[in-house]
């Protein structure tokens, strides 16, 4: 894996080109479904550079490095845009506006129905997870963060799952050679890693 591919760093880079493919998208009328399609690829994207499985959750793609999805950034410029009218009266803009709420009906694709729908905006996280914020810029600190975020979501195969499904696979811990390798010795019980768990307990 290349050193500058997987790690947060390349997420804010990312990050400041999602403007840019959503410029203007919140005076258009957009489908659902072609939100649908941009959050996709955005999840993929996250995924890549983050070393998750595509089974990872979608909710923890954007957790661990801070980030929210289109659409509630969509949102935000909707309302954004919204308020903007509303603040200058006396615009055609707002006069239109006025107009559009007007005729409004619920069931209508105009701009007042899709403020209406609007998500309730919680605070965006905006900050990445302890996971990412202590990986270093280089290979062996990225792959521990991968590994760290996969055994977090619980997307890390270890070596008693691998064995299950290949009978050639051995069950034993790769690190102690001494018991079979899943969570809990990982976590709790390898004895190679127990100087690395006395510093944290």
């Amino acid at each position: 894996m290349s050193e500058g591919g997987s790690h947060p760093w390349s997420y804010t880079s990312y990050g400041e080109h999602i403007p840019r493919s959503i410029y203007r998208l919140e005076g258009m009328i957009s489908l659902a479904k072609e939100v649908d399609m941009l959050e996709l690829a955005e999840r993929k994207i996250l995924r890549q550079f983050q070393g998750l499985p595509n089974n990872t959750a979608n909710m923890t793609v954007y957790a661990l490095v801070g980030a929210e999805s289109i659409a509630i950034t969509l949102d935000k410029k909707i309302l954004n845009f919204f308020m903007n009218i509303v603040r200058n009266s006396g615009t055609i803009e707002c006069e239109i506006l006025q107009r559009q709420i007007a005729f409004s009906d619920q069931r209508g694709k105009d701009f007042i129905n899709k403020v209406g729908k609007t998500r309730n905006l919680k605070k965006s996280l905006n900050e990445a997870q302890n996971i990412w914020k202590s990986v270093k810029n280089n290979s062996k600190d990225v792959k521990a963060g991968e590994i760290k975020a996969r055994i977090s979501t619980k997307t890390y195969i270890f070596q008693a799952k691998r064995a299950k499904f290949d009978p050639k696979v051995n069950p034993l811990c790769t690190i102690c050679k001494q018991e079979n390798e899943n969570l809990e010795h990982f976590i709790l019980h390898c004895k190679e890693l127990e100087q690395i768990r006395s510093e944290y307990c």
